[in-house]
């Protein structure tokens, strides 16, 4: 037996002023409002104040006829934050003119959790890396259009290997191996 997670989505439908027309009852499971809650206002009201500024900014996309995605955290009629991937984009009539906004939310608890475990995991990784007096880099394989490897562009390297190499970590970044070493 396996189980299976299901991720809530929501959709909505907005004025052109941005003010809630429609929302899907799955907001309800998403965002614990009822869509009367809702309906009637704007996001502005229900997103959490660190992402206004993104909001104000996704409004603006959109009412500049451009469809635009955001992970923005809104909050829940718990009094909770819950993370989101909002999608949005404009309606427009016959002649261009934008007259409504359709959307959606989507739950991203899972993959802001997967994300700050991997940044953690990376950041540890990394210190251990620049810990070593070994010098240590990443490349990854240029291929051609066949599928073979013509080249290799370096990603990262350790300090010891900075040093070794002479460079600063900027300058390293995005340099191939043949640049380095053309025999």
């Amino acid at each position: 037996f396996r189980r299976v997670l299901f991720r809530s989505d929501a959709v909505f439908e907005a004025s052109r002023g941005s003010v809630f027309t429609y929302v899907s009852p799955s907001v309800r499971t998403l965002l614990g409002w009822d869509p009367s809650d809702l309906v009637g206002h704007g996001p502005a009201e229900f997103v959490f104040a660190g992402d206004a500024a993104a909001l104000a900014n996704c409004m603006q996309t959109v009412g500049s006829g451009s469809p635009v995605s955001e992970r923005l955290r809104f909050r829940t009629a718990g009094g909770g934050i819950r993370w989101t991937d909002v999608s949005v984009r404009p309606i427009v009539d016959e002649s261009g003119t934008i007259v409504s906004r359709i959307g959606s939310w989507r739950d991203a608890e899972q993959d802001v959790a997967a994300e700050r475990l991997l940044a953690g995991e990376r950041a540890h990784l990394q210190a251990i890396l620049d810990a070593e007096i070994a010098p240590h880099i990443t490349m990854t394989a240029m291929r051609d259009a066949r599928g073979s490897i013509v080249d290799f562009a370096y990603v990262d390297a350790n300090p010891a290997a900075l040093a070794y190499l002479g460079l600063t970590k900027e300058q390293f970044r995005g340099m191939r191996l043949m640049e380095m070493y053309p025999s």
